[in-house]
Formats: structure tokens, C-alpha cells, sequence
């Protein structure tokens, strides 16, 4: 039962580092099929794209959004080439079922380096695109951080409102007991003027006869 137990948990983790490895591939831009790489992260792409530009970012490296992709013409990016290059982003869900897993591709431009075999910076881009990980799952980590604290935001106002509730209770039940003593009070004076009434109708009474 053990071993079947492992034998699951390591086919599960082979699968997760297989998927995170960056493969080359193809996308159509500028109305033309070109040569990229590609990696999927078990996450939505807005979280994976906001990952990406803040990684880019901390680098120095600035870009522009085009038609749904992110420029970034004569960028250096020392993880892949100490030399400027032209890099083109886009993150996409990988399918209208799919939409939590992304699918980042990454054109490397001048002269097209994925199509070409320059083997080095191949390699570097698709160990960049793989160590995209840690960013994403700070990002990720964040969401989750500021998703708890509204959480913890509502359970904390639900608790100062039934807290609220508590005190408008307990001055209601306060009232409602002065005013239960108050009729109390109340009735025994009744009662009191009750035999004093009756008393002097049986007065009357008693001079009728």
C-alpha cells in the first residue's frame, strides 16, 4: 500500500517538473506563423503575465503591450544574452477549459534564434522561461495572502456586527426588564385600587339597604 502511495506521489511530481519544462513550438504573429518557445504553469494568465512583466521589470527590462502580446524591442536579458535582443510575450489560458493553466510563449527576434540553431541562447530562454516558477508562485502567494486578509476583513466585521447586535440586545432585554418590573409594580398598585374601589361600592351598597 506504501509503495503504491509513493508510486503516485512521484508520478505526480514527475508530472508537475515535466510540465514546468519550456518546448519549442510556434505562434502566429504579425500574420505569420513563428518559431517560439513555450511552457505551461498551473495558473490563470493574469497572474502568470503580471509575474512575467514584474520579473522583466526588476531587470531593468520595459515593454509595450501589442495586440496581445508584450514587445520587448532591443531588450537584454543576462539570463539569456548578455547582448540586446528583440523578445515577444504572450500568456494565454491554454484552453476555454483550462483556464487556470497558462501558456506563456516567448519569440526570441533579430535573428530568429529559435528557429535558428543557435543552440546557447535557446537553452537559456527555455531555462528562463522555467525559472519564471518562483515569481509566479510569489504572485500567486500574494493573491492568496490579500484574498485571507479580505476573508479575515469580513469575519472580523461579522464579529463587530453581532457584537453591535449583542449590545442593542442587551439594552432591549434591559428595558424589557425595567418595563416587566415597571407593569409589576404597576399591578399591585392596581390590585390596590381595585379593593379600594370595591370597598367603596360595598359601602354604597350597604347604604341602599
Amino acid at each position: 500500500m506504501k509503495k503504491n502511495v509513493l508510486f503516485i506521489f512521484l508520478f505526480l511530481v514527475m508530472g508537475m517538473v515535466v510540465k514546468a519544462q519550456a518546448y519549442e513550438s510556434s505562434i502566429k504573429y504579425n500574420k505569420a506563423d513563428q518559431p517560439a518557445l513555450a511552457i505551461e504553469y498551473n495558473y490563470p494568465p493574469d497572474l502568470v503575465e503580471k509575474a512575467l512583466i514584474s520579473k522583466l521589470e526588476s531587470l531593468g527590462v520595459k515593454g509595450k503591450s501589442s495586440k496581445g502580446f508584450r514587445v520587448y524591442s532591443g531588450a537584454t536579458i543576462p539570463e539569456i544574452n548578455s547582448s540586446a535582443m528583440d523578445y515577444i510575450f504572450s500568456v494565454d489560458k491554454k484552453s476555454r477549459k483550462d483556464k487556470n493553466t497558462s501558456v506563456i510563449h516567448m519569440i526570441v527576434a533579430g535573428s530568429n534564434v529559435v528557429g535558428d540553431n543557435n543552440g546557447s541562447i535557446k537553452e537559456n530562454a527555455k531555462v528562463f522561461l522555467a525559472n519564471l516558477r518562483p515569481n509566479i508562485e510569489a504572485g500567486d502567494l500574494e493573491v492568496q495572502i490579500k484574498t485571507q486578509e479580505e476573508v479575515l476583513s469580513k469575519a472580523e466585521k461579522k464579529l463587530k456586527s453581532l457584537q453591535s447586535d449583542q449590545s442593542d440586545l442587551e439594552k432591549k432585554i434591559k428595558k424589557a426588564q425595567e418595563d416587566l418590573s415597571k407593569n409589576g409594580n404597576d399591578q399591585v398598585q392596581q390590585n390596590g385600587e381595585i379593593e379600594r374601589q370595591k370597598q367603596v361600592l360595598e359601602a354604597l351598597k350597604a347604604r341602599k339597604n
